[in-house]
């Protein structure tokens, strides 16, 4: 592996962020529990290190408790010449689709404010760019 990979830190859903990933972006996906690494800073079936490989790569993990999980804000991860035109299409429309959640801002917006898990910056099929980002 070589390049800048990810490494994000979320709020007990790492599991779920990174099976959905691996139903997107193929690949092999390796998960090892706090348990499993004999962490005693969270619960045991917490996801202490997972991760992505194939034609995307991402690492991700359960922050334990008081730790930040992530947050992003002016980040844009581009998937150029990762895939074919067709497959970065294809990923686009799975990513599209994930579920929105609402969330309490801290404008107080409330309800108002559906944040969507991915937030899909670009899709360019003739320059092989898909931007997204998010869980």
């Amino acid at each position: 592996m070589s390049g800048l990979v990810p490494y994000l830190h979320f709020d007990g859903t790492a599991r779920e962020a990174l099976t959905f990933y691996q139903s997107v972006f193929g690949g092999e996906l390796e998960l090892y529990t706090y348990g499993e690494f004999s962490r005693t800073d969270g619960p045991k079936e917490a996801i202490a290190h997972g991760a992505l490989s194939g034609l995307v790569t991402l690492f991700a993990a359960d922050a334990a408790p008081g730790e930040e999980s992530v947050a992003m804000a002016g980040v844009e991860f581009s998937l150029l010449g990762t895939a074919s035109a067709e497959e970065l299409t294809a990923w686009f429309g799975a990513l599209a689709v994930m579920p929105r959640e609402v969330v309490e801002s801290a404008d107080g917006c409330g309800a108002d404010c559906g944040v969507s898990p991915v937030v899909i910056v670009e899709v360019d099929p003739a320059r092989q760019r898909v931007s997204a980002l998010g869980f």
